[in-house]
């Protein structure tokens, strides 16, 4: 009997339980879709795929997903910067220096105008600089007007400008504020060779005052007619009739410097006149003038000038690959006679015509001597027994006849084996510190060694020079004019 009842006690238990297994079934199968999926993979824990919403598109891979900015974000806001920009007028691309020292780097003119992007609220320093350096030596831009403070808090769009004049230091140290090369349109100048410079620049065309010298060489009043006619209120030593002078209006004056100038300069600054004074007794500051002289005219004229220095450097290391090679021992002694109908009046060492004999492989016989148109004796002369002499100046064929017909000279070397040469004339005397000096060593060079130098067609030189530097086309009478130093036609 009590099997019995274990039994059924059993029974009832097995049922109770199978019924509660099939309510629980049947409860977990009445929605489907609120149970989660799992995505199998093939690592070995599976990654459950993203919840998506119902406006929500559906990635291939969790990866693209982590990219997307869903829709219902909120947009996040970046703020703008704000531009701050310097400029600097009055500069030229010959600045190669720095313009401004700002608290953000420092700014040179390759960059103007420069602009920062800052945020607002940025604070940023800034100095201009009161010197801007140039590619010209001595010449610089100097600031005229400036801001008013150094710093801003930038909280909006800026431009901060500078404006710069244009000064130089010249050959005796002086700084010389200048106009603005656009306001220079009336030149004059009372050092001669350097008017040839004004030429090759092309500012011809803008003397107003001259030297007696120019106005009298017949070939500068062939290339530019109203040197013939020009005010010329300067004496032969540059010392100016003022009253002349002012009445010409020029914007700037140039003259050559010397220890005795300094009156005629002074003269002239007190009367309010814009001078400048240069000086070359050696190539390279030759170079220097004709350079400064481009600078001070403007970039048109800056470039011819290059253009010239590139061409007479060409020449120059022609000439000096061969010179140099030759012994002092071989080398001619040569006597530069200035001319002037004079024959004992010389240039002496320290002088453009000593530099010149000596890059064309000659030596100066008047070396004892110093200076520019020193006056010697004949005793001077027949001791120094100079190989060859070569007269400078328009007067140059009367000086030689004066030296061929003196019989106190018959006895120096030069005289007696036909070696006294005149110096060529062309819009100024060869010989004499003006860009034609280009041609001059060319000349001497072959003069003196012939065969060394036979390459150097010297009529072919003469046109090329007058074409390319003055712009005006030589006449095969006017080249051997000037090869002789004789009168040239007009045509």
């Amino acid at each position: 009997m009590k099997n019995k009842y274990l039994y059924l006690t059993i029974g009832i238990i097995i049922i109770l339980v199978i019924s509660i297994a099939a309510y629980i079934d049947l409860s977990n199968t009445v929605n489907p879709a609120s149970k989660p999926v799992v995505t199998p993979t093939p690592s070995a824990v599976s990654t459950p795929a993203p919840t998506l919403s119902a406006t929500s598109t559906p990635a291939a891979t969790a990866a693209s997903t982590a990219t997307t900015t869903p829709t219902s974000s909120p947009t996040s806001t970046v703020s703008s910067n704000i531009p701050l920009t310097f400029t600097a007028s009055g500069l030229d691309n010959s600045a190669n220096s720095t313009v401004i020292m700002t608290s953000e780097g420092n700014v040179s003119y390759s960059n103007m105008p420069f602009t920062l992007d800052v945020a607002s609220g940025t604070f940023v320093s800034f100095v201009f600089q009161s010197n801007v350096s140039t590619v010209v030596p001595n010449c610089l831009f100097t600031l005229s007007s400036a801001p008013s403070t150094n710093s801003i808090t930038v909280t909006a769009s800026t431009t901060i400008n500078a404006t710069y004049g244009r000064a130089i230091i010249d050959y005796s140290g002086t700084f010389v504020q200048l106009p603005a090369a656009s306001q220079i349109n009336r030149i004059a100048d009372s050092w001669a060779a350097h008017n040839t410079i004004l030429v090759m620049c092309g500012a011809g065309s803008k003397i107003v005052a001259t030297t007696p010298v120019d106005t009298t060489i017949t070939l500068f009043n062939i290339i530019l007619p109203p040197m013939a006619t020009m005010s010329d209120p300067f004496d032969t030593s540059g010392n100016p009739n003022i009253e002349q002078l002012l009445a010409d209006n020029p914007n700037i004056v140039f003259m050559s410097w010397s220890a005795s100038s300094t009156p005629a300069y002074q003269t002239m600054v007190n009367a309010g006149l814009c001078v400048v004074r240069m000086y070359f007794a050696n190539f390279p500051d030759m170079l220097n003038t004709v350079q400064q002289t481009g600078w001070i005219l403007g970039p048109s004229a800056l470039t011819k000038a290059n253009a010239y220095i590139s061409y007479f450097n060409g020449v120059y290391n022609n000439i000096t690959a061969v010179t140099s090679q030759i012994p002092n021992s071989q080398k001619p002694t040569i006597l530069h006679i200035v001319g002037n109908n004079n024959p004992l009046v010389v240039d002496g060492n320290n002088t453009l015509i000593d530099t010149w004999i000596n890059i064309c492989g000659g030596v100066n016989a008047a070396e004892p001597v110093s200076g520019n148109g020193v006056t010697v004796t004949l005793e001077q002369v027949l001791a120094w027994n100079p190989q060859v002499i070569l007269i400078g100046s328009a007067t140059a064929t009367s000086t030689q006849s004066t030296i061929l017909s003196n019989p106190q000279w018959s006895q120096v070397s030069a005289v007696v084996n036909g070696k006294v040469i005149v110096n060529p004339m062309g819009v100024f005397d060869w010989s004499r510190y003006s860009v034609e000096e280009a041609l001059n060593i060319q000349w001497v060079a072959k003069t003196l060694y012939p065969s060394q130098f036979s390459n150097i067609d010297m009529a072919a030189q003469t046109k090329y020079f007058y074409q390319t530097f003055y712009g005006y086309t030589l006449s095969d009478d006017q080249v051997n004019a000037i090869l002789n130093n004789t009168t040239p036609p007009s045509t």
